[in-house]
């Protein structure tokens, strides 16, 4: 199992946002398996988020979700149940939001994903 960690700071709101995250390997597939996140701010911060696949070359199209929304919080939350776990060669992984997604003041979100290569 790899990782790749993220970390996203604030702007003046989280709502709608498209953020690259990471991009897979140029030679192989792999699963997602896991993926963790813990917000950082003040007033119990909590943010509602999702993960898509967007195609190589194809960063400003829409993407697929690799799971449903989540809300991660200062606590952290744990996702090992995905939607869309086996990810394309070269494909990018991109951090979204919708509307309305802060609760409290969210500084920043972090955590790792974990996955395999696809042999």
């Amino acid at each position: 199992v790899k990782q790749f960690t993220f970390t996203i700071g604030s702007d003046a709101s989280w709502d709608n946002e498209t953020i690259p995250l990471w991009q897979a390997p140029k030679d192989n597939t792999i699963t997602i398996v896991q993926l963790d996140a813990t917000t950082i701010g003040t007033s119990n911060p909590t943010l509602t988020f999702c993960i898509e696949e967007r195609a190589f070359g194809s960063l400003a199209s829409s993407g697929v979700g690799i799971m449903a929304y989540q809300t991660a919080t200062s606590s952290g939350i744990t996702v090992t149940s995905f939607t869309n776990a086996n990810i394309a060669k070269r494909a990018h992984l991109t951090f979204v939001t919708g509307d309305a997604v802060e609760s409290g003041t969210v500084e920043f979100i972090t955590g790792p994903v974990y996955y395999t290569i696809d042999e």
